[in-house]
């Protein structure tokens, strides 16, 4: 609906929407933004993202048989690298990453629902994340989870999560 860019790298689009292939929504959110180094990008092909923001959003992820992909399969293989050279990935990092007020499913359509935690079928409501992604490389994964905050259906919730995660 609205989309604001910046010379420095700055972009924000209000009520952003993402279609699957059967035309379904798979993801709405009321705003989205980042805030890229556009120097580090176009210099040496590193990615260093400042912020990403997700505010309001509702993503739907499902799989309708066993024998199809998941409806997000698409933008996966989209952003899947197409390089059969053994050049090394570029440097990644996401600085600061906040979601806030967001929805999100995961539905295995052809499984039964269970009456409690069913990994099948998951139902997460009013989401909010604040997290970094300070390395991501082919062996080398560094995430720290400073906040965060959900309620899933099966009446799980958490308050205050924290989780740093290291692989080197």
């Amino acid at each position: 609906e609205r989309v604001q860019l910046g010379f420095t790298g700055r972009a924000v689009v209000d009520n952003l929407e993402v279609l699957d292939r059967q035309d379904r929504s798979m993801l709405f959110s009321t705003r989205t933004g980042v805030k890229i180094d556009l120097q580090k990008l176009i210099g040496n092909g590193d990615i260093i993202i400042h912020s990403a923001q997700l505010f309001g959003a509702k993503i739907r992820i499902s799989q309708e048989r066993a024998d199809t992909a998941a409806n997000i399969q698409f933008v996966l293989d989209a952003f899947a690298s197409k390089d059969t050279t053994s050049k090394p990935a570029p440097h990644v990092e996401i600085r600061s990453i906040m979601v806030r007020h967001t929805d999100i499913t995961f539905d295995k359509k052809w499984k039964k629902k269970l009456n409690t935690f069913d990994p099948n079928h998951i139902s997460i409501t009013d989401a909010s994340i604040t997290a970094s992604l300070n390395i991501l490389k082919d062996d080398t994964l560094d995430v720290s989870l400073k906040k965060m905050s959900l309620r899933e259906a099966s009446g799980i919730t958490i308050s205050n999560g924290r989780l740093e995660l290291r692989k080197d």
